[in-house]
């Protein structure tokens, strides 16, 4: 019903539950510009009655049609396009975020929008088209990226096995459909099962020699075992005889070019750069080319360029949390702490479960010696993550640099005795002798 919004709102007809913006207030200006939730319509006062949409102010107001417009939301994952943010709109009117479209695209969908296409009956016939199956599945795998961000692993792993049964099915009853393996794969990938990602990554490879996207799946699940090598020489090899140019199979190449310098210990990361920016240049909102590309110029010094480039990725894609996170640490890089400190805030809002986020907030604020809100940050994450070492390390360093050495040394003690195996247990043993030697005479007084 996308495209007959502005007609729905000429003649009065929005939907309860539906969100918009509220506008042109004259006695109550401070609330243009808020998001409301349609209630219903009431007839005889000639007024919608919309309930806001902030956690500080519950209270429903009685709004003239002329003070609300609507607020258009992605047919994929069902989140805000927020103003000026590119979208892409289907023939068919529903319009969803470029780096939804994206992601669908990846994981083999024919179809984007998953509003007007076929849907499948709770057991899907077997006999369904393989595109309708596979395009069901994509949409599934959208859902648990998002879910991932915002409700975590376990809600997101949820999805990604309904996508997975889905791919399952399919494949067995179309074997030679590379679609079906690809959507398969990523299902497999994002549940951890990296053989199987192989495994059903060389049947699509296999079925489609000259398809890009096949090809590259192929690769990336390579380079994921660390074969560096095999993922390189099948970039190069498929990218000679692909039918025309892919962003994909680019993007591939970069991350195979990467994945060799890393572990040659070089330094030279034109190479990578370069390919990088030709999956950059061939698809320009291959959102995830332009953010390896990013970290690429990070490395090799090009805080700038890396700057500039995320931010570009930023209005594509409002709520990627890895280009936040990525931009808070050029702009460190760069000594722009206030910048810093505005990316990690909006990181924590996209990803308000994501505890690399919260952790390198709760830095920042450290760093600018608030002590108190870091504090308070690690503590509220803490309780989300409550086996995430490093969470509890950084809170027993706050507390340390806050000069609470107590409560320190008793955090670094619990860590020692319960992940006496962990990698990092030689440090925290390290501290706590430390954090001891420091408050010998307190307790020897």
């Amino acid at each position: 019903l996308r495209k007959f919004l502005p007609t729905m709102v000429l003649t009065g007809q929005f939907q309860p539950g539906q969100v918009v913006c509220i506008t042109g207030l004259e006695k109550r200006p401070e609330l243009n510009g808020s998001r409301g939730i349609v209630v219903r319509y009431v007839a005889d006062r000639e007024r919608w009655e919309v309930k806001l949409d902030a956690a500080a102010q519950k209270e429903t107001l009685g709004l003239r049609l002329e003070n609300l417009r609507p607020i258009p939301r992605c047919c994929q994952c069902e989140e805000d396009i927020v103003p000026g943010e590119p979208s892409a709109e289907q023939a068919c009117g529903h319009r969803l975020h470029l780096s939804c479209a994206q992601l669908l695209c990846r994981f083999g969908a024919t179809s984007l929008c998953c509003l007007c296409r076929p849907k499948l009956s709770a057991t899907p016939d077997l006999k369904a088209p393989v595109e309708a199956i596979v395009d069901e599945a994509a949409t599934l795998l959208v859902q648990s990226s998002k879910l991932f961000r915002l409700s975590g692993e376990k809600e997101a792993q949820r999805v990604a096995s309904l996508a997975s049964a889905l791919g399952k099915q399919t494949v067995a009853s179309n074997p030679k459909s590379s679609k079906a393996h690809i959507v398969l794969a990523s299902a497999l990938a994002k549940l951890g099962d990296s053989d199987g990602e192989l495994a059903e990554s060389r049947a699509a490879a296999g079925c489609a020699p000259k398809d890009g996207l096949a090809q590259a799946t192929l690769a990336m699940a390579l380079l994921q075992r660390g074969h560096s090598d095999e993922g390189l020489s099948l970039c190069l090899r498929a990218v000679k005889e692909a039918e025309e140019e892919d962003a994909h199979l680019y993007f591939a190449y970069g991350s195979a070019l990467q994945q060799q310098l890393l572990s040659s210990g070089g330094s030279d990361w034109s190479l990578v750069e370069k390919a990088y920016q030709l999956a950059a240049n061939c698809d320009p909102y291959h959102i995830e080319a332009k953010l390896a590309l990013a970290q690429a110029h990070r490395s090799s010094g090009s805080d700038e360029q890396a700057t500039d480039l995320l931010k570009e990725v930023l209005k594509l894609d409002p709520r990627n949390l890895e280009a936040y996170c990525s931009l808070a640490m050029a702009q460190r890089a760069k000594g722009d702490q206030e910048g810093e400190l505005a990316s990690l805030l909006a990181a924590v809002k996209v990803g308000p479960r994501d505890a690399r986020a919260h952790r390198m907030l709760a830095l920042c604020l450290g760093r600018r010696g608030d002590f108190e809100k870091a504090i308070s940050i690690l503590n509220n994450i803490s309780n989300i993550h409550p086996e995430d070492v490093e969470i509890k390390m950084f809170l027993a360093a706050m507390h340390k640099e806050k000069g609470e050495l107590e409560k320190a040394y008793e955090l670094y003690h619990s860590l020692s005795m319960s992940h006496p195996d962990h990698p990092v247990n030689s440090i925290v043993q390290r501290e706590s002798q430390e954090l001891l030697r420091q408050m010998s005479p307190t307790l020897a007084s």
